[in-house]
């Protein structure tokens, strides 16, 4: 009996020495050296993992686009009446490894992961080529960014952040 409940007390502290140790310390181990493969895009490998060719556009973006290496940036949208700024804390790369890994972080599938905007959520790219975004949260629900990569790279770097309703 005492034995029972010792593993129903210990269990718990187990589980969260696990998310700590995978999260805190495998993680960051498993994608060292993310910013060399930046500009090294694994079109065949995200395939593998992610169930989808990436978009070519997708592909070109983090072959040419500057904004790719950029860290803490806002990204204003005018193509709508009201602006829409969309903060990236940091882009992922390419490839299986951080396509792997971003996957299992996430909780996500059936989608490719190339930014985060550093705790708040994830951008995807869906296999139509949209780009969506999903908050943090198990329940959350995707939010549409871009209808594409292209349209998504356009977006102009915003220097002076819109304010947010308080």
């Amino acid at each position: 009996m005492r034995v029972i409940i010792l593993l129903v007390l210990a269990l718990p502290l187990l589980v969260v020495l696990w998310a700590i140790v995978r999260f805190s310390i495998v993680s960051p181990l498993r994608v060292r050296g993310a910013s060399a493969r930046l500009r090294k895009p694994d079109a065949k490998g995200v395939e593998r993992i992610c169930g989808f060719c990436p978009p070519d556009d997708l592909v070109q973006f983090y072959l040419r686009s500057p904004l790719v290496t950029r860290e803490e940036v806002s990204l204003l949208d005018r193509s709508s009446a009201t602006p829409k700024e969309w903060f990236v804390g940091s882009f992922f790369p390419l490839t299986a490894i951080d396509a792997a890994e971003n996957l299992r972080v996430f909780g996500v599938s059936g989608v490719i992961p190339i930014a985060d905007d550093q705790a708040k959520g994830v951008y995807l790219v869906e296999s139509s080529g949209s780009v969506v975004f999903r908050p943090s949260g198990r329940s959350a629900k995707l939010v549409a960014v871009a209808k594409d990569v292209g349209t998504f790279a356009a977006f102009e770097p915003n220097e002076c952040p819109i304010a947010e309703d308080s």
